[in-house]
């Protein structure tokens, strides 16, 4: 596969409103998915999501771009578009370790002189599709089993009703007070956030309300790849004018880097397909890029969306992939406690 370069994109080139957003640190290189070749484009991982002690960086670009997108093209002021900025600024100071226990989306640490080579790669991810490359499932059926792969916990309504509390606790004034006052209405959702963190979040007991902690610092994420996901949807054209297979590139990112939700006949509520994520930042994804078969059934159903079968196809390849991502990872988990215990 091509070596990758790296590149500066300017948000100003989106529009003159954007110019104090700064600057976007992409990579990219030539992919050929299957017979069709063309330059693909991501943002590195590691940063993105901020820390408590570093919030500079793609982190604080893309929540720029997104409250400036919202200024700029919000007429009714919604609270939905401060909850998300707000929830999304949060995600520095979240749980990140409870975030992983509702939908793990990043690898195990490696504890220091431990190290061994993790199952989930793309030699052996390889097998595994290459075996089963023709089955197929349904975007409901996968869904539902992208779920049961990584163990989304099944959480009581009474827990969701405390989920709701806790949530209106923090956003409470915060959301007017985002359109005129941005820093002091993060400023009221941090303090609150870490006053629960520091207080029952940090003491024996109270499992439920750290529960709803692990729920809020999910949703953080999820909110953090909403604004991702609309900074791509205006930064999408950009990237691929001039380009070659323009329409191609633009199927692929838009696939690869969009919170996907999508309605379904007969069910009140669309459905998410990575329940809050985007597949590009999750490593199941990355990975499935890098195998033949994977690549190839990308490539088709990029190639030719309204073809159901070639969709199902990846659907399950990807499905296949976030098993075998889960299993490594409790098994890394699990080797990594153990050598801890032993030391």
């Amino acid at each position: 596969m091509p070596r990758f370069q790296t590149t500066e994109f300017a948000l100003s080139t989106i529009g003159d409103q954007f110019s104090d957003a700064g600057s976007l640190h992409l990579m990219f290189r030539q992919t050929a998915l299957g017979d069709f070749s063309f330059q693909q484009f991501w943002v590195p991982k590691p940063g993105l999501f901020g820390t408590r002690n570093n919030r500079s960086g793609n982190h604080s670009v893309v929540l720029n771009f997104f409250r400036s997108i919202c200024i700029d093209q919000v007429t009714d002021r919604h609270e939905t578009s401060a909850k998300v900025h707000l929830l999304a600024s949060l995600l520095p100071l979240v749980r990140s370790n409870g975030s992983q226990r509702v939908f793990p989306d990043a690898s195990a640490v490696t504890a220091r002189n431990y190290s061994t080579r993790s199952e989930f790669c793309s030699e052996t991810l390889e097998i595994h599709l290459k075996a089963s490359e023709t089955e197929q499932t349904t975007l409901v059926e996968f869904c539902k089993k992208n779920r049961e792969a990584v163990e989304f916990p099944n959480f009581p309504d009474t827990m969701f009703n405390m989920y709701r509390e806790f949530e209106s606790d923090l956003l409470v004034n915060a959301t007017d007070q985002w359109w005129y006052n941005p820093t002091g209405a993060q400023l009221l959702v941090e303090q609150r956030w870490l006053q629960w963190c520091d207080g029952f979040g940090r003491r024996r007991g109270n499992k439920e309300k750290k529960d709803v902690l692990d729920i809020l610092s999910y949703e953080c994420k999820a909110a953090f790849h909403q604004a991702y996901s609309a900074l791509w949807v205006e930064m999408i054209p950009h990237l691929i004018a001039g380009n070659d297979n323009q329409l191609f590139s633009q199927r692929f990112h838009t696939l690869w880097h969009l919170d996907h939700r999508i309605a379904v006949p007969g069910q009140d509520r669309d459905i998410c397909l990575l329940h809050g994520l985007v597949l590009g930042l999750h490593p199941t994804f990355g990975t499935l890029l890098k195998t033949d078969t994977g690549s190839r059934l990308v490539g088709e159903t990029v190639a030719a969306p309204e073809d159901t079968d070639a969709q199902q196809r990846f659907l399950h390849a990807a499905l296949v992939s976030l098993y075998l991502y889960a299993a490594a990872r409790r098994s890394r988990i699990t080797s990594l406690a153990n050598v801890g215990n032993t030391v």
